[in-house]
């Protein structure tokens, strides 16, 4: 019978059929990032919270891990859509606590970024940033203190009598004339 069916599948030539993309079993990994999100904003709007104070202890960073082909990269690519807005969300998993504020998420896929380098995750990181549309000048200062220190009187392997402001740094690969 199922023989059949797979035959009568493949000899059709209905253009009506086609395939649809399901994307479950990742409602408790939602209710954990949505949780974390929530708890991060809630501490970082209270009056006592100080950016200054390096000792403070942070939970900013979000790690999924296990087995290959459990679905980490489709998990990630799928919270970097949903975050910033509702039209990629999957509709199990709702609303979050935190509507109506900007979520900007920054995605780095160490286990396929073979080669990554802490300047590229920096990068990254601050191209990514530009998207917010407003100065960054604590970031942009240390950056531009690193590069002088980690490459000096260089940018992507030509020698350049200034470093790239952050957003010509984004587009810079170090060690390539390109």
């Amino acid at each position: 019978m199922a023989g059949r069916d797979l035959r009568a599948l493949f000899s059709t030539n209905d253009r009506g059929l086609q395939a649809v993309e399901a994307f479950t079993n990742r409602q408790l990994q939602w209710e954990l990032v949505a949780a974390a999100l929530s708890e991060h904003l809630r501490l970082i709007t209270e009056s006592a919270f100080d950016v200054e104070d390096l000792e403070r202890q942070r939970h900013n960073v979000m790690v999924f891990h296990g087995l290959g082909g459990i679905g980490r990269t489709t998990l990630s690519r799928k919270l970097e859509a949903a975050l910033p807005g509702a039209d990629q969300r999957p509709a199990q998993w709702g609303e979050p606590a935190w509507f109506g504020q900007r979520i900007l998420p920054v995605r780095i896929d160490l286990a396929r970024s073979a080669g990554t380098s802490f300047e590229d995750v920096i990068l990254t990181i601050r191209a990514a940033l530009a998207e917010l549309g407003r100065p960054l000048p604590a970031f942009d200062m240390a950056l531009r203190r690193y590069c002088e220190t980690q490459h000096p009187g260089e940018a992507g392997g030509v020698p350049a009598p200034r470093w790239p402001s952050p957003s010509e740094a984004a587009r810079v690969k170090w060690g390539s004339a390109d």
